[in-house]
């Protein structure tokens, strides 16, 4: 009955496992594995440090070009000195919301979505007003 049956698991495993090994094996010289792969057992050390994440190209020309705009108004412009300043921190407010949120959205729950909006909020402000 059960022995049977967890004999007939436990070898099926078994040859689950060696097969694998058996591609690893000989896989080895042929391709390097992935980075990752090296330190996939280690935890990190702070897990809610942030992460690098390479821009797209159309983020870097949006955010070039939102800017270049407000750069120019305040150099040919001798009226307003801080209004520049204050649209291009209302800008990255916004650019950086957007990120997070497609980076992190919310969950379904809504009083685990209000705290998230409300923790999101705060790591946007923090990394506007903050760096």
């Amino acid at each position: 009955g059960d022995s049977a049956k967890a004999a007939k698991i436990q070898a099926a495993f078994d040859s689950i496992m060696m097969a694998g090994l058996s591609t690893r094996v000989a896989n080895l010289g042929k391709k390097a594995p992935q980075p990752e792969v090296f330190y996939a057992d280690r935890t990190p050390l702070f897990p809610w440090r942030p992460r690098v994440e390479v821009e797209t190209t159309n983020n870097i020309i949006t955010n070039t070009g939102i800017f270049g705009i407000l750069a120019a108004w305040a150099c040919t412009s001798a009226v307003c000195d801080y209004n520049p300043l204050v649209f291009g921190t209302v800008a990255a407010l916004f650019r950086l919301t957007q990120k997070l949120t497609a980076f992190s959205p919310s969950p379904k729950d809504p009083e685990k979505k209000k705290i998230a909006d409300r923790m999101r909020l705060l790591r946007v402000l923090a990394l506007t007003f903050g760096g």
